[in-house]
């Protein structure tokens, strides 16, 4: 008895040992509760259903799609690289990812970074003021 007891105790103990540390994971960097809003999932889809043509077509439209992320960074932002050189907080590196620049995009661009300043080379059309 005295066995199942201690055991028990044991497993409870470092059961709640793991929960602390992913609690303190989750709270370590300032910027995980605005990068958890956001949900990940995979985008999946039959290909069985396209012509050979159409698969031949899939890494062009990808490669295109590429293209015109780097473009909409520039434009929504500047540089990116610039942007993240020296960030190693990883929540807060998927947050300016999902918002492309240092602005909530759904806070009515307001900065959550401190150095957040607005990009003079970004067209005017493309504000919202």
């Amino acid at each position: 008895m005295r066995r199942i007891t201690f055991l028990l105790a044991t497993l409870l103990l470092l059961g709640a040992c793991k929960e602390a540390k992913k609690a303190s994971d989750r709270t370590a960097s300032p910027y995980q509760e605005l990068a958890d809003q956001y949900a990940e999932f995979p985008l999946t889809t039959d290909l069985s259903k396209l012509t050979e043509k159409e698969k031949q077509m899939l890494p062009l439209l990808i490669e295109a799609a590429d293209q015109m992320e780097a473009i909409y960074w520039q434009t929504a932002y500047g540089d990116k690289e610039q942007l993240f050189e020296g960030i190693t907080d990883s929540a807060l590196l998927k947050y300016l990812s999902i918002n492309y620049g240092p602005w909530d995009r759904l806070d009515a661009n307001r900065p959550f970074l401190e150095t957040a300043v607005l990009n003079l080379s970004v067209p005017i059309s493309t504000l919202r003021i």
